[in-house]
């Protein structure tokens, strides 16, 4: 076995409101010997490209840069082998499970900010490994991954995947239901439903919701009452957790 190599990454996620730097340094012995964070608010005058350019000049020159795409036309394609197209990127998770994103998703977040990504973690992909790190999984569980305006869905027992879909919240639904909680219920309510028509429907016991902090902390409570399903509320710092994929992948 040879020896490990002390490696370093730098995870990029944003928002409409915020953009996150995280990054961390993996000693010899695979343990933690250097991190920073930089987390800023942005809006339409923010270059991202100085910011990143900036932020780099305190840490390691050789590393591993992974960035979150929220793309909302992504798609879980339960194949190892899906067919492609030229003009999508293709991000093989797990034998049967491959996430589908534009390839132009990944050409506009490198020039965004001025850097040239080594990986691409879509929501799907960051969903995925929340469920396999979830231990609490009585038998069927719904995982609920929401991202800006993005809410991604993934149901799976405890051996594999069953179901994935992402539903964009856009202007019109805000406009019929000014209530947040209240429309992220309908919405959820509306997957389930999709799920029990589905050709690989189980009754469902558990519903795991990782937010990006935009849901309030009664969410929860609201479904359990209203669908008496055991319902998690996490809230998740999404640049931090794909420094952790990226870690972990890099141990591997």
């Amino acid at each position: 076995m040879g020896l490990f190599k002390a490696k370093s990454f730098l995870s990029v996620a944003q928002n409409d409101s915020e953009c996150e730097f995280v990054f961390r340094k993996l000693g010899f012995s695979k343990k933690i010997v250097d991190e920073k964070t930089l987390k800023f608010s942005v809006d339409s005058a923010t270059d991202f490209a100085a910011q990143m350019a900036e932020f780099r000049q305190s840490i390691a020159k050789s590393l591993h840069a992974n960035i979150l795409i929220d793309d909302p036309t992504q798609r879980v394609i339960f194949s190892s082998e899906p067919k492609r197209a030229d003009e999508c990127f293709y991000q093989s998770v797990d034998s049967d499970f491959t996430v589908e994103f534009p390839r132009s998703a990944t050409t506009k977040s490198d020039e965004k900010f001025g850097a040239s990504f080594n990986s691409y973690e879509s929501l799907f992909k960051v969903l995925y490994f929340l469920y396999k790190n979830q231990h609490e999984i009585d038998s069927v569980a719904m995982f609920v991954l929401k991202f800006n305006d993005r809410v991604a869905f993934l149901v799976a027992n405890k051996k594999r995947a069953l179901y994935a879909d992402m539903i964009l919240i856009d202007d019109e639904m805000k406009g019929m239901m000014s209530d947040s909680d209240e429309l992220f219920y309908e919405i959820l309510n509306f997957q389930i439903d999709n799920f029990y028509q589905s050709k690989n429907s189980e009754f469902l016991t558990n519903v795991f919701i990782y937010s990006d902090g935009t849901l309030s902390n009664e969410i929860g409570y609201v479904i359990f009452t209203r669908i008496h399903i055991k319902t998690n509320l996490i809230n998740l710092n999404f640049a931090d957790f794909i420094n952790k994929i990226a870690m972990v992948e890099a141990r591997n």
